[in-house]
């Protein structure tokens, strides 16, 4: 995928369910994504996240620009990104100058 690391920031989150969220990114881009492979996983920062009303405090930390969980846990953003991406709620902005489109009179 051909994106600028600046236009994946995520900039907004709503947990959707366990393992389920909505993310929104800096370019507009609005998505779902799954990260129920979290279940698999363990260890001191990934275990917390298997309880669901753990799982719903996270956050966006507006410096990394991804989302976080409040022992520190987070997830990339490109990663993010690329899954919301294959289930858009909203399309990202064009980027560069509109088009204008003249009708004839």
């Amino acid at each position: 995928m051909d994106t600028q690391f600046a236009d994946i920031d995520v900039v907004a989150v709503e947990v959707l369910g366990h393992y389920r969220l909505r993310l929104t990114f800096a370019d507009g881009l609005v998505g779902d994504v799954d990260v129920s492979d979290l279940a698999e996983l363990h260890g001191d920062l990934i275990t917390p996240l298997h309880e669901a009303s753990y799982f719903a405090r996270v956050r966006v930390d507006p410096e990394q620009g991804t989302v976080v969980w409040p022992n520190g846990a987070d997830l990339a953003a490109e990663r993010l990104y690329d899954e919301a991406s294959e289930h858009q709620v909203k399309k990202p902005r064009r980027h560069g100058r509109p088009r204008r489109i003249f009708a004839p009179r």
